[in-house]
C-alpha cells in the first residue's frame, strides 16, 4: 500500500487521503463518508512466434484491462473487499515454437455498497501472416467504466518476424491501442495515445491535477500530448521525485516513462505505468517488454533465426486499486 496524502492534505480541490493498493486487501471504511474508487484490471501477455521452416512469422501484443471509476458514501466499519487480478504471463518458446498470450485474471473491488468488475485484456496473437488483434477488458459498476487499449495487427516481414507492442490503459477514459506492425517490433501504446514513429512506445498523460487522485500529483499534460504521445513527453519533478512520461525509442532508451509506452527492439521495452510493453523482433533471441503496473498489455516477441533461436513474451502489468476519502 502507498498513501499520498503527504503531498495533497489541505490542498484545496484534493482529497483528505488517498492509498493506492497494489495486491489484493479487504479494506475496511475508518470514517463514513464519500469515497472515489478508482480501479485498474490487469493486462493480458503478448504472443511469441518462432521461424519455423523459415515460414513469415509474426506476435500481437497483449490487450489492456478495463477500468472504472465509481464514488460512493460508505459508513465507518464498512469491509470492501479488494481482489486484484494478475497479469498474464508472457509464454517462451524456440525457433520451432509459436504460443498465443495469455489473458489477466479479473478484477473485482465488492462491499459497502460497490460491485466493480473490472475484465483483464486478452493475450497476443501468433501467426505465420498476419496476426490477430488482442482485445482491451472492458468494466462493470463504475459511475465510468472504460475499456482497455487492444494491441495492433502484426505483419511478418523479413527474417526477424514482426511483433506490435501491447495496448495502454486510459487515464480516466478509454485506453490506446497499440499501432499495427509490418517490419520488426512496433511500441507499446501509451496512456496519452501512440508515437509518430512505429518503433517508439507512447507517450504518458496525467488528466488533471485537480481531480484529486494519484495522478492529480502532476501537472496536467506534462506527461505528453493527449493525441499524439511518444517523444511529446518529458520529464517532471514533483515533490523531489523524478517522473519520466517519454515513450521508449528503439535502439536508444526503450523504457517507457510514467504512463508510457516501451519502445521495440531485440528487448522490447517496458513501461513504468498504465503502458504497452514494446514488441521484442530479433534474428536470434527476441524479448517482448512487460506491460505497465497497473494493466498494460505486455509486448509480443518473436525469435526467428536458426536452430538456436528463442523468444519470451512480454507479461502483462497487474491490476491496481485507489481509493480516495473526499469528506463527508
Amino acid at each position: 500500500m502507498s498513501v499520498f496524502s503527504q503531498f495533497t492534505a489541505g490542498v484545496p480541490g484534493y482529497p483528505i487521503f488517498t492509498e493506492a493498493y497494489t495486491s489484493s486487501v479487504t479494506w475496511v471504511a475508518g470514517i463514513s463518508g464519500w469515497y472515489q474508487f478508482y480501479v485498474i484490471g490487469a493486462g493480458g501477455s503478448g504472443a511469441g512466434s518462432g521461424r519455423a521452416n523459415n515460414n513469415v512469422n509474426a506476435a500481437s501484443g497483449g490487450g489492456a484491462g478495463g477500468s472504472a471509476l465509481k464514488t460512493a458514501y460508505i459508513t465507518s466499519g464498512a469491509t470492501v473487499v479488494i481482489t486484484l487480478g494478475a497479469g498474464g504471463t508472457g509464454p517462451t518458446g524456440d525457433t520451432n515454437t509459436t504460443s498465443n498470450g495469455v489473458s489477466g485474471s479479473i478484477t473485482t473491488v465488492v462491499g459497502g455498497g460497490v460491485s466493480i468488475t473490472c475484465n483483464a485484456g486478452s493475450g497476443g496473437w501468433a501467426a505465420y501472416g498476419a496476426t490477430s488483434v488482442a482485445i482491451g477488458g472492458n468494466a462493470t459498476g463504475g459511475d465510468f467504466n472504460w475499456a482497455g487499449g487492444g494491441s495492433g495487427i502484426a505483419t511478418g516481414a523479413g527474417a526477424t518476424g514482426t511483433s506490435t507492442g501491447g495496448g495502454a490503459i486510459g487515464v480516466f477514459g478509454s485506453g490506446t491501442t497499440s499501432q499495427a506492425a509490418t517490419a520488426s517490433g512496433g511500441g507499446g501504446a501509451g496512456t496519452g495515445g501512440n508515437d509518430s514513429t512505429v518503433t517508439t512506445g507512447g507517450g504518458g498523460y496525467v488528466y488533471n491535477k485537480y481531480r484529486g487522485d494519484l495522478f492529480a500529483l502532476f501537472p496536467s499534460g506534462s506527461f505528453g500530448a493527449l493525441e499524439q504521445g511518444g517523444a511529446m513527453g518529458n520529464v517532471t519533478t514533483v515533490a523531489g521525485l523524478v517522473f519520466d512520461g517519454r515513450g521508449g525509442v528503439s535502439g536508444v532508451n526503450t523504457t517507457g516513462g510514467f504512463g508510457a509506452g516501451g519502445g521495440s527492439g531485440n528487448t522490447g521495452g517496458t513501461s513504468a505505468f498504465g503502458g504497452g510493453g514494446g514488441g521484442g523482433s530479433s534474428s536470434s533471441a527476441a524479448t517482448g517488454g512487460r506491460g505497465g503496473y497497473g494493466g498494460g498489455g505486455g509486448g509480443a516477441a518473436c525469435g526467428t533465426g536458426g536452430s538456436a533461436g528463442s523468444w519470451t513474451a512480454g507479461s502483462g502489468g497487474t491490476s491496481f486499486v485507489q481509493i480516495s476519502y473526499l469528506g463527508t
